[in-house]
């Protein structure tokens, strides 16, 4: 588990070689903005969320798969958060940098060969591990479009 720690502290080093919108002054934070998307994203994951442990739990797995189910969701949803919020365009319409889809795609991939093996962790199977990436992929898109939808 030092590995995805690594990763994952990783993903936040390489954040300052991304491509985003360069401003040539300094920036003031509009913190009513801001905690309205803050808000959104955090109903938003936390519903979904709760809404797959609870099939989880009712799919009858082991308490220790539940836990790589979850693992698995939060994992991705954290790097998608990131993808979503590095940017005032949608997630898929401004590309990261190399450094940033590097970390960010080792980080992803490091979960997949540990939920898949079971590698220190109760193993899934690749159906709910996909399960978990799509649901996943949807509810970032949703809220992307909630978030321009309401215009914050």
């Amino acid at each position: 588990m030092i590995l995805v720690a690594i990763l994952n502290d990783c993903v936040t080093l390489v954040l300052g070689t991304d491509r985003t919108t360069i401003t040539h002054q300094p920036e003031s934070w509009n913190l009513a903005k801001l905690s309205k998307i803050a808000g959104i994203l955090a109903i938003g994951w936390s519903a979904v969320g709760y809404g797959w442990l609870t099939w989880l739990q009712q799919l009858g797995l082991t308490t220790d798969q539940i836990s790589t189910g979850l693992y698995v969701y939060l994992i991705f949803s954290a790097m998608l958060t990131i993808l979503m919020t590095r940017t005032k365009k949608p997630f898929w319409a401004n590309l990261p940098s190399r450094a940033v889809s590097i970390a960010i795609g080792g980080n992803c991939a490091l979960t997949l060969v540990l939920a898949l093996t079971g590698w220190g962790i109760a193993a899934l199977s690749p159906a709910l591990v996909g399960l978990a990436i799509v649901i996943t992929v949807l509810t970032g898109i949703v809220l992307t479009v909630i978030r321009f939808a309401a215009r914050i």
